[in-house]
């Protein structure tokens, strides 16, 4: 334990720079558009990429992408009604031949300052109801995965040799399992938007 914890604050001082705060806060933004049974919706994010998590990516790690779509009505007591959704997921990653970060392939520049995703489309079984209704977009980017940290953090200590056979795949547990847990909310970022739909 000792020794994982030694290597998880090795790989806490050399990914310190990326602890900083990014430039801009993340944000999202969106319009939404009804055609018929379905809702087209375009969004984009920004603030999410600052310098320090893109060096991690040209490293070799891979950052993780999970934006959320859904199309929502205001109920009582502002609770919101969700009345279709759907979730994206891709990869951040670095080209080195092209120079350039990638999502899930697609080229996205050296230095990307926003994102715009590509476009979501809610099939919805009926035609919304009369009254406002809204689309909201979640987004979370994280550059490394808690099991690839103590798999880093294992390979540095010298422990993957030592690992027994059973021992199960996650965050881990005691003093490492925190590194972990705080590291990755470090490497993370995440907002949210909302837009009203058009009709």
């Amino acid at each position: 334990m000792a020794r994982i914890a030694r290597a998880l604050l090795l790989v806490l001082a050399a990914a310190a720079p990326a602890l900083a705060a990014a430039r801009d806060p993340p944000s999202v933004t969106c319009s939404a558009r009804l055609a018929g049974h379905r809702v087209l919706v375009n969004s984009t994010l920004a603030g999410f990429f600052d310098p320090d998590l893109l060096r991690l990516v040209r490293l070799g790690m891979v950052g993780r992408l999970d934006v959320e779509v859904a199309l929502q009505r205001k109920r009582f007591f502002l609770f919101a009604e969700a009345h279709a959704s759907e979730r994206y997921l891709a990869t951040l990653s670095y080209d080195e031949r092209a120079e350039e970060f990638r999502i899930d392939g697609r080229g996205v520049g050296g230095e990307p300052q926003s994102l715009t995703l590509d476009r979501v489309m809610l099939t919805l079984r009926a035609s919304p109801p009369a009254g406002a209704q809204s689309v909201r977009v979640a987004a979370r980017l994280e550059v490394v995965t808690a099991s690839s940290l103590l798999q880093l953090a294992r390979f540095f200590g010298g422990r993957e040799k030592e690992k027994p056979a059973a021992e199960p795949e996650g965050e881990g547990s005691g003093l490492s399992g925190l590194l972990v847990k705080s590291l990755l909310q470090d490497l993370a970022r995440s907002a949210s938007g909302t837009c009203a739909l058009e009709r």
